[in-house]
């Protein structure tokens, strides 16, 4: 699962014919979050009421029977993984020139979610071009945060981070 950007909790569950159990975190790396077993095992990230930030990319999780097992090995079983992440709202009225990478975690990759990625090297400037097209009745008054995230793609991880938060309020004329 792609988790995005200003994440405050993920959560991962399985269901199973057999006992189960499973870690789940970032990929590669931690943290990596033990479920207790069951047929009907899940975790959750952060555990208890501690205020941390969780890792923004892919999230993966893989269950496993737990054994002891028969002299024959494990026995066959089929279990079903579902994970979900409580993150802030998106506001599908705001479009970048460079795209949202972050979307693909809440639209279908081959929906309206797209980006451009693009390098700036020390010292350089960059302008994105932001565009609000509001939907809400006129007189409404809108607040908001454009976050400027980066964003790490490679062969061995998917990974970002929020550089910095831009808040916004304006009234639908």
């Amino acid at each position: 699962m792609i988790v995005p950007a200003m994440s405050s909790s993920v959560q991962a569950t399985a269901a199973s014919t057999v006992p189960v159990m499973f870690s789940f975190g970032p990929f590669p790396g931690d943290p990596s979050v033990p479920s207790a077993p069951g047929t009907a095992a899940s975790a959750v990230y952060p555990q208890g009421q501690l205020p941390t930030t969780v890792t923004p990319g892919l999230w993966t999780a893989v269950p496993s029977q737990v054994g002891p097992y028969q002299a024959g090995g494990a026995p066959p079983a089929t279990a079903s993984m579902t994970m979900s992440a409580t993150t802030r709202t998106f506001d599908t009225t705001v479009t970048a020139t460079a795209g949202d990478f972050w979307r693909f975690a809440v639209q279908p990759l081959a929906a309206t979610a797209s980006y451009s990625l693009f390098v700036i090297a020390p010292g350089q400037t960059r302008t994105i071009v932001v565009t609000i097209d509001p939907t809400a009745p006129a007189g409404t008054i809108v607040r908001g945060a454009l976050f400027v995230n980066d964003f790490v793609e490679s062969l061995q991880f998917l990974a970002g981070s929020t550089l910095h938060a831009l808040p916004y309020k304006y009234k639908v004329g």
